[in-house]
């Protein structure tokens, strides 16, 4: 294993280009420092596979922006969502690759109650419920920032932020872990927040 996360993140890129090289039907590839083959090619030539990246350090930006197709955030504000697409814009208009299309999306767990302080009171339950490496948040106020809890119009209205702020793309999961819990979550959902989504165009969730 590497030991420290500079080094890891090193052989990411190189990986990338050698990848994007086989779908280029380029017959082998110099990946650099960590990998060099060549002499080989892929029969038949596999279909272009769109690469999502994630990541919310510049460095992880600057990669989804350079060699990506699109780029899921986690753990962002709405107004963190906008500065993290403005770095990536500034490198693919740095390297020509801003009218090539690029998706951007966001990972949001969610709680759903019809009463507000329910839905916090049940968030909270969850997420101190895991082991601290695990967990969402460190205090409420963290938890309603990062997660969508609350009623259908307040969760409605917090992915209405993340669409202002550049969102097409959302994958979504209710912080319930429970398959009955879970199940009811996604019914209430479906029946209480997405009908309000339907009217929007190029929304994918």
């Amino acid at each position: 294993m590497l030991p420290t996360y500079a080094p890891r993140e090193q052989p990411l890129a190189p990986e990338l280009v050698g990848a994007t090289a086989e779908w280029a039907e380029q017959n082998g590839f110099d990946a650099g420092r960590f990998n060099s083959f060549s002499g080989f090619s892929l029969a038949p030539v596999p279909p272009r596979i769109p690469l999502y990246l994630a990541g919310r350090a510049t460095a992880a930006l600057e990669r989804a922006g350079l060699h990506g197709d699109g780029w899921i955030g986690f753990f962002l504000t709405a107004n963190g969502f906008r500065r993290a697409g403005i770095v990536i814009d500034t490198v693919r208009e740095r390297t020509g690759r801003s009218k090539l299309p690029f998706e951007r999306g966001m990972l949001l767990h969610f709680q759903l109650r019809r009463d507000e302080d329910e839905a916090l009171d049940r968030a909270l339950e969850l997420n101190f419920g895991f082991p601290q490496e695990l967990q969402w948040a460190g205090n409420a106020e963290q938890l309603k920032r990062f997660a969508l809890i609350g009623s259908a119009d307040t969760v409605h209205q917090r992915i209405e932020e993340y669409l202002a702020a550049g969102c097409s793309t959302f994958c979504l999961a209710p912080m319930e872990k429970g398959n009955a819990a879970y199940q009811e979550q996604i019914q209430m959902f479906a029946a209480d927040v997405l009908p309000k989504l339907k009217p929007l165009k190029g929304i994918r969730t």
